[in-house]
């Protein structure tokens, strides 16, 4: 569920069962998602370097997201 799905289901939570009937709440978020062009034939001539690009990318776009006060998600192979 991610950082923002564990506090929603901690709030829900409370004294060890689920409360279903709680009121929701309108959060203001701006999602992104980014992903690396032509990343199959990449693989093909990178082969196990890929590991290191795909590490590389993730490093930098996981940086933008602290520096402007968010919260990575989850990387799915090539996107973030």
């Amino acid at each position: 569920f991610g950082e923002a799905g564990a506090k929603v289901i901690h709030h829900h939570m409370k004294d060890g069962t689920f409360d279903d009937c709680l009121p929701g709440r309108i959060t203001h978020a701006i999602f992104g998602f980014c992903d690396i062009r032509d990343f199959t034939p990449l693989t093909e001539v990178l082969q196990g370097d890929v590991v290191q690009l795909v590490n590389g990318v993730a490093k930098h776009v996981h940086q933008a997201v602290v520096d402007n006060h968010g919260a990575a998600n989850k990387n799915i192979g090539d996107a973030f």
